[in-house]
C-alpha cells in the first residue's frame, strides 16, 4: 500500500495499544492480516493528507469492504480512540526499529 513511513510506524504504535489492552487476543495468520491493515487504515486516515476510500484498502488488503469497515470500527475501540502519539513515544519507536534494522543489515 502507498503510506509513508510514518503512517507504518503510528500502525505499529497502535498495534501495541491493541496488544497491551487485550492480552486475550488469540492471533493467527487470518486475524494478524486483519488487524494490520485496520491498524494501517486507521494510520493513514489520521496522518496523511490524502487516503484512499476503504474499497480500495479492502482490495488491496483482499477482504471485503463491509468487513474492513467493521474492523476498523472495532479496532479504534480497542484503543479507545486513542490516534495521538506523542514526538517522544514516536521516536522512541523510530529509533527502536533503525536500530533493530541497521543491525540485520550489517554482516
Amino acid at each position: 500500500m502507498k503510506c509513508s513511513e510514518e503512517t507504518y510506524i503510528l500502525a505499529l504504535i497502535y498495534l501495541d495499544r491493541v496488544t497491551a489492552k487485550k492480552t486475550d487476543l488469540v492471533l493467527n495468520i487470518y486475524c494478524i492480516h486483519r488487524l494490520f491493515l485496520s491498524a494501517l487504515v486507521v494510520a493513514a486516515k489520521f496522518f496523511e493528507d490524502r487516503y484512499y476510500k476503504n474499497s480500495y484498502y479492502s482490495k488491496v488488503g483482499g477482504i471485503a469492504n463491509p468487513e474492513l469497515n467493521s474492523l476498523e470500527l472495532e479496532f479504534l475501540v480497542y484503543i479507545d480512540f486513542r490516534l495521538y502519539v506523542s514526538n517522544e513515544e514516536y521516536e522512541n519507536y523510530y529509533n527502536t526499529l533503525i536500530e533493530y534494522f541497521g543491525k540485520k543489515q550489517q554482516p
